[in-house]
């Protein structure tokens, strides 16, 4: 079976999706205590990396 690799952004992307799942995006982005627009451009594609207290944050793991 051949692995499909993924890039940063659909990363990014995933891990949003499965942290905000059972809520609104209104309090995911509390949550986090990121900027929406900031979160935005993660989904549009337009920001591909962060470092990895933001990926905590995304994630909710903080």
């Amino acid at each position: 079976m051949k692995r499909v690799k993924m890039n940063q952004s659909d990363e990014l992307i995933e891990t949003i999706r499965n942290a905000s799942s059972n809520m609104n995006f209104d309090d995911y982005v509390r949550a986090t205590g990121l900027e929406k627009e900031f979160i935005f451009s993660i989904l549009k594609g337009e920001i591909e990396e962060v470092d990895e207290a933001t990926r905590s944050k995304l994630s909710l793991k903080h």
